[in-house]
């Protein structure tokens, strides 16, 4: 497989598959010779593993984060209109007041 379909894949995945493809691609890099782990040391590595991966997904994540919460109520604009004037509503003297938040 072609290294930039084996890319494409990874991202299809989202965060999590672009973070295991990361190390993947290091991991070919390098080629790292691995001795023989000892058994009690296996569960540790793979838990350090986890952890390492689910920081760069926590992170990646709070990158896209929306920054000001909810931009439905931060958008709205409050529009009273009064007077005979008014080119909204008729018999409201003109006067028109405008009110954001």
């Amino acid at each position: 497989m072609a290294q930039v379909e084996l890319w494409k894949v990874f991202i299809s995945l989202g965060v999590p598959g672009l973070t295991l493809g990361v190390f993947y691609m290091l991991f070919r890099k390098f080629e790292w010779q691995f001795s023989k782990v000892p058994r009690q040391w296996v569960g540790p590595i793979v838990v350090l593993f986890l952890i390492l991966t689910a920081g760069i997904i926590f992170y990646a994540l709070t990158l896209w984060a929306p920054q000001n919460g909810n931009r439905e109520t931060e958008n709205r604009s409050n529009i009273s209109t009064t007077g005979d004037n008014s080119p909204v509503i008729q018999g409201t003297k003109g006067d028109v007041n405008f009110f954001s938040k």
